[in-house]
């Protein structure tokens, strides 16, 4: 974090964070649909504590949702479809592995056909099936509670998870913090917020995640808050 140090005081930090908190939600915001009107900090403020709710009651589609938003505008492409999922029944690990028995029952469950996709899920249901062979806990949740709390970003590729094909470090994050661990993800809305408003030209994603829970310590936050800060900013105000 010597880059950081050097470029930023804490009270600079602070004063930029707080101007992107007071900014409301626009369209185009992650959290714009269930928070319209609210401040972006005062909508990440809550979404953060309940972060991991939706994954509690429905581990597999909370999965699900980030394996399908690789890639793909999560407003306008994944939510409209995981919203329709969410009205139904379908909720456990059993049940993706139904809807994964093969492609076009997968394509027709999540109305895209998404080849890489489907393989990448299928692969995690492996890797999930070989957790609760080794591990106490029989809940789905807390499966990968547990596989969420003891990963480390900086080596995830040897992750039983994060190196499978197709997983890169943003969705490996993304994933651990939908089951509980207090991290970050750098996805593209987060490191272009850390560029355009701290200036800051970081080489890779794990300096983007040091810098984001950088920022969260000197702001007295927890990095998942931090990281819906900047999401929402960046998708809301910088796309067109």
């Amino acid at each position: 974090m010597l880059m950081i140090h050097n470029s930023l005081s804490e009270k600079k930090i602070i004063k930029i964070v707080g101007k992107l908190e007071v900014r409301k939600l626009m369209p185009g915001s992650h959290l714009y649909k269930r928070f319209s009107g609210k401040s972006i900090g005062d909508a990440a403020k809550v979404f953060a504590t309940h972060y991991s709710d939706e994954a509690r009651e429905k581990p597999a589609l909370a999965l699900m949702a980030v394996i399908l938003s690789i890639h793909r505008n999560y407003t306008k492409v994944v939510e409209p479809r995981t919203d329709k999922i969410r009205k139904t029944n379908f909720g456990t690990f059993a049940d993706l592995r139904d809807k994964t028995k093969d492609i076009n029952t997968f394509s027709a469950f999540c109305e895209m056909r998404a080849t890489e996709k489907y393989k990448i899920i299928v692969r995690i249901l492996d890797v999930i099936d070989q957790l609760k062979e080794r591990v106490k806990e029989t809940s789905d949740f807390e499966i990968l509670h547990q596989w969420a709390m003891t990963g480390d970003y900086k080596n995830y590729k040897s992750d039983s998870i994060g190196g499978i094909h197709g997983i890169g470090l943003a969705t490996f994050q993304h994933l651990r913090m939908n089951f509980g661990a207090d991290t970050v993800k750098p996805d593209q809305r987060v490191k272009e917020v850390l560029k355009r408003e701290f200036e800051l030209q970081l080489s890779n994603d794990i300096a983007n995640i040091e810098a984001v829970e950088y920022i969260a310590k000197v702001t007295n936050q927890s990095a998942l808050y931090m990281d819906q800060v900047f999401v929402n900013y960046g998708s809301g105000y910088y796309i067109k």
